[in-house]
């Protein structure tokens, strides 16, 4: 009797393994299948297009990466991925289809984005000497289009701004604030910019504006940029202000999707990390100081930034907590763009210049 007893106990418990077991495959399998509809299975090719309806009656064959069937206009996102680069991104100022003024409507209002002013240097600004004049603290600033100034004169930027007002309220002193942002950027080509460009101009202090997108792949969305504006105004006669649109209001979700929402924080972080600990390597060995600030940014972001910036002894800031700066207006150009204005620049420049002339310029 006890026999028995023992060995449904052990049917039991095998029962009760298996059971627990089958739950745990098929929950598997289930994530699988949403994940192959979602995102698909790269080395299938499965799942990785997007499709988006247009008003446009003929067909277009495939063109690196876009095609339209129907109606619908597809994304072929492995094709993005594998098509060449069209231009030198790392190496070049700004890329050639933003070489010139685009008008394009953002809620309603035209908006104007001025991309002439690109100085021999391939910085935005006036033209400026390698070697540093004597008596002369000089500013670098790295960022992407929040830095060059997307939107805005080139009088408008933060780095005009912020440059005028050390001079307005310290005489004596010749001070050079220098725009190495360009749009597109991410950390990691924003410190290979500084090596490339940067190191030359012997900075005093180079100043990293971060932006939440900064742990995207900016070689990838700058394909995207090239590629679908192309295709959108070569194939389906988009104008210029169409053209943007459609790529940031319609495609631009769907490549968030895809690629960063739901995706693992710390591994999509990592490559910010490298970045600046790379930015403190360099630091050291030329001897300039550093200050790290954030636009406004998940919390998540902004805790590795500050603890990244106090292990290296950097003084960090993050203007929404630091100075007000708010994703609305006056602050940004428009209610769906969150590009800085005029007025945001200004603000952020006078926030700067007491820091910096209290903590990094020495009292004559």
């Amino acid at each position: 009797m006890q026999d028995q007893i023992r060995r449904n106990k052990r049917i039991r418990k095998i029962w009760l393994a298996f059971l627990v077991f089958s739950t745990f495959v098929l929950t598997l399998w289930l994530f699988g299948i949403f994940h192959l509809f979602q995102f698909g299975i790269p080395f299938l090719g499965i799942g990785s297009e997007d499709s988006i309806q247009v008003n446009f009656a003929q067909d277009v064959p495939p063109w690196n990466g876009f095609s339209v069937k129907r109606g619908q206009l597809t994304i072929n996102w492995k094709d993005i991925e594998n098509a060449p680069f069209p231009y030198n991104f790392l190496d070049d100022p700004l890329p050639p289809h933003m070489r010139r003024n685009i008008s394009y409507v953002v809620g309603g209002e035209k908006e104007i984005l001025v991309f002439e002013e690109v100085n021999s240097l391939g910085l935005r600004g006036e033209e400026i000497s390698v070697n540093k004049p004597n008596n002369t603290f000089r500013i670098l600033v790295l960022g992407d289009s929040f830095v060059f100034g997307i939107g805005l004169k080139n009088n408008q930027t933060s780095s005009v701004y912020l440059e005028k007002e050390l001079k307005d309220k310290r005489a004596g002193i010749g001070f050079e604030v220098i725009n190495l942002g360009v749009p597109g950027y991410n950390t990691k080509n924003e410190i290979r910019r500084l090596k490339l460009k940067g190191l030359q101009l012997h900075p005093d202090l180079v100043i990293l504006a971060y932006v939440d997108n900064d742990i995207e792949n900016a070689e990838l969305i700058s394909k995207l940029d090239w590629y679908s504006l192309n295709f959108l105004m070569s194939f389906l006669n988009f104008s210029d202000s169409e053209a943007w649109n459609f790529r940031l209001n319609q495609i631009g979700p769907k490549f968030q999707k895809r690629y960063f929402l739901g995706k693992d924080f710390d591994s999509l972080w990592k490559k910010v990390e490298t970045s600046i600990s790379e930015l403190h390597n360099l630091s050291d060995a030329y001897g300039f100081d550093v200050i790290i600030l954030s636009y406004p940014a998940p919390f998540q972001h902004i805790q590795r930034l500050e603890k990244q910036s106090k292990e290296f002894g950097w003084q960090f800031y993050p203007l929404e907590k630091d100075m007000g700066f708010e994703n609305k207006l006056p602050w940004i150009l428009d209610p769906s763009n969150v590009h800085p204005s005029a007025y945001g620049n200004q603000k952020l420049a006078e926030f700067l210049t007491q820091i910096i002339l209290r903590d990094f310029v020495t009292p004559i």
